[in-house]
């Protein structure tokens, strides 16, 4: 998704914001287990 469709989302003003807010969310989301990375692999 490009920067711009995110700033409108989150309903920043300025683009500078969300350039700030991603920086700091992407340490945060690197240390997060993905809930769908918990769940058995189907059997084959």
């Amino acid at each position: 998704m490009d920067l711009h469709t995110i700033q409108r989302l989150l309903g920043h003003g300025h683009i500078s914001t969300t350039m700030r807010y991603l920086h700091l969310a992407r340490n945060r989301l690197t240390g997060t287990t993905s809930p769908l990375e918990l769940l058995d692999p189907l059997p084959t």
